[in-house]
């Protein structure tokens, strides 16, 4: 948990939801870093302990069941990002994701798996955000097992080794 990754702009995103009846949410944020406490008292000074909480850092395990039991992950960058592991590893389980336009990995993703906004932009987040809780009911947009197979496919070790050797060639 560190500042370029933009939680706290997340959080209050949040915080502005929480008045729209229309969107029930829950965050949970896995990880720990230099932000976490900063994170925690945004969360306590905003009224959304019973919303939002911080689980610290995971096992292996224990992350994949986190991510396997979530609707939506998001990563609101403000600082660039080439390409997240964290997104990736969340869009293989199947999940759809919410990435802020300073990371990377949007660019080898289509909008069955993702949806951008631009980062810094906490009015857009909670917009995007509030659209995307709109289309939690579309099966295109909810089919993790047709996502994972979509992307077990683009990052095969098979089609990464391809393209790695026919940029040497």
């Amino acid at each position: 948990l560190i500042g370029l990754k933009g939680f706290s702009h997340l959080i209050d995103a949040l915080a502005r939801l929480r008045s729209e009846p229309a969107v029930d949410f829950r965050l949970t944020l896995a990880g720990a870093g230099p932000e976490q406490e900063k994170l925690a008292a945004q969360v306590r000074r905003l009224n959304l302990t019973d919303r939002v909480s911080l689980c610290g850092r995971l096992d292996v395990v224990a992350l994949r069941d986190l991510l396997r039991s979530g609707d939506l992950y998001v990563l609101p960058s403000i600082g660039m990002e080439a390409f997240s592991i964290s997104a990736l590893e969340a869009v293989c389980v199947g999940l759809p994701l919410l990435l802020s336009d300073q990371v990377g990995l949007n660019d080898f993703l289509t909008e069955r798996d993702l949806a951008t906004y631009p980062a810094q932009d906490i009015e857009a987040l909670a917009a995007t955000l509030s659209r995307l809780y709109d289309r939690r009911h579309e099966p295109e947009w909810t089919d993790h097992a047709a996502r994972h197979a979509r992307l077990r496919e683009q990052f095969s070790a098979e089609r990464v080794a391809k393209q790695v050797l026919d940029l040497i060639s």
